[in-house]
């Protein structure tokens, strides 16, 4: 399992004061029988069957119907940080709407051949990241599908790892990229792409390029404090030159793309993809 900037390594055993075997990660994780409790295997929805199809449908739901959300996770669940494992209980658990909330959240690939991933429907577990770009910690959310139906297994809090290979971090860059407006000017290629839907035939792309002003016009809201991710099994790897940083709307059609490229040791935004419907 990759995680972005990070390292997902196996977490250590509690203290036996804690009371609580992180062993147990492991069979949430692992798709066994047993994985689940069974009370939660049996569940009456309202929603259509087809909710669990692909997990942006089933998402979607988990974080705007608290009803839904309860339903949903494996309780008792495990948080899992510093080496500790806490259990929340049905009753404890806050309904969490997660990045809902947001103006727009983000998902990360490497390349755009991976970008598929999103729509593919044999996935059988999703992890779900926010990454805390001030003190890069990251909270990370491991869904997993157990008799055709999507489940919150488990949480576990993380450290992002820097990774300093042939120039700066894209983390690190990626920061003060959002916060910084001299900054993000500089990291600006010239010319910059710009792809957006042919204004008189919205079956075609249209393609040209931008400047500085028509950027900071158009640019998506990039948000300075929390950077999320949905890995559905693509990699995301410290090494690769290209990264691509999808930004969409919760369910109101909105969709820009940033690309990319480390050139000469530092990044650099190549490309900007307006494609909202």
């Amino acid at each position: 399992m990759l995680c972005l900037f990070g390292s997902c390594s196996q977490q250590k055993n509690s203290k036996e004061q804690e009371g609580e075997d992180l062993s147990i990660e492991e069979n949430l994780l692992s798709g066994t029988e047993d994985s689940f409790p069974d009370s939660l295997l049996i569940v009456t929805d309202t929603l259509p069957a087809t909710v669990d199809n692909s997990f942006d449908d089933f998402f979607y739901n988990f974080v705007t119907d608290s009803v839904f959300q309860l339903k949903r996770v494996s309780f008792p669940i495990y948080f899992f940080e510093k080496q500790k494992a806490n259990k929340i209980t049905a009753q404890q658990w806050k309904y969490l709407p997660l990045f809902s909330v947001m103006p727009a959240y983000n998902i990360i690939f490497d390349r755009a051949e991976d970008m598929w991933v999103e729509k593919d429907t044999s996935q059988e577990k999703v992890q779900v990241e926010e990454i805390y770009l001030q003190n890069k910690q990251m909270k990370q959310y491991t869904f997993q599908k157990k008799n055709g139906l999507w489940l919150l297994a488990s949480i576990q809090m993380l450290t992002t790892k820097d990774y300093e290979e042939e120039g700066e971090d894209f983390l690190d860059f990626y920061v003060q990229f959002a916060r910084d407006s001299v900054f993000q000017r500089q990291r600006l290629y010239n010319p910059l792409a710009f792809v957006t839907p042919d204004p008189e035939d919205e079956f075609k792309i249209f393609e040209t390029v931008l400047d500085e002003g028509q950027w900071f016009a158009f640019r998506p809201p990039i948000a300075t404090d929390v950077l999320t991710n949905i890995l559905y099994g693509q990699t995301n790897n410290s090494s690769s030159r290209t990264k691509i940083v999808e930004f969409r709307g919760f369910g109101n059609g909105f969709n820009n793309i940033l690309h990319f490229e480390k050139m000469k040791g530092i990044w650099k935004l190549v490309r900007f993809e307006d494609l909202s419907d």
